[in-house]
């Protein structure tokens, strides 16, 4: 989001959708494996080579996520949060989870506090 563009709740939302759609795609690739991995091992050894799609099980290095600026701006904006209005602006914002009833309440206070920072 342009920090000149006047921060009201329409922006917020939008800025929170593209952040939380940011996450949602970081997070997407870190899903459980269709095939174990003691499995495919047992496969490799049999086999006697690595495929390129099993070359990820020997490497013990961790990739960083560098998320860009405005994506950081919003992490520390969100990490201010107390953690019941943190969790809630993930779920509806990076988990896509439909709000309603008191949830919906609690979400409205986290973008209200999200708001007045």
């Amino acid at each position: 989001m342009n920090t000149t563009d006047a921060m009201n709740l329409r922006n917020l939302r939008a800025w929170l959708k593209s952040w939380g759609k940011w996450w949602a795609a970081q997070e997407a690739g870190m899903g459980y494996a269709s095939v174990s991995i003691t499995y495919r091992m047992m496969q490799t050894g049999q086999l006697g080579i690595i495929s390129s799609s099993d070359k990820h099980l020997y490497s013990h290095g961790a990739d960083s996520i560098t998320p860009p600026d405005w994506v950081a701006s919003m992490d520390k904006m969100v990490e201010q949060l107390q953690p019941n209005q943190r969790q809630i602006i993930a779920r509806r914002y990076i988990k896509l989870h439909l709000i309603s009833g008191a949830q919906k309440r609690l979400l409205l206070t986290a973008e209200a506090a999200l708001l007045s920072r």
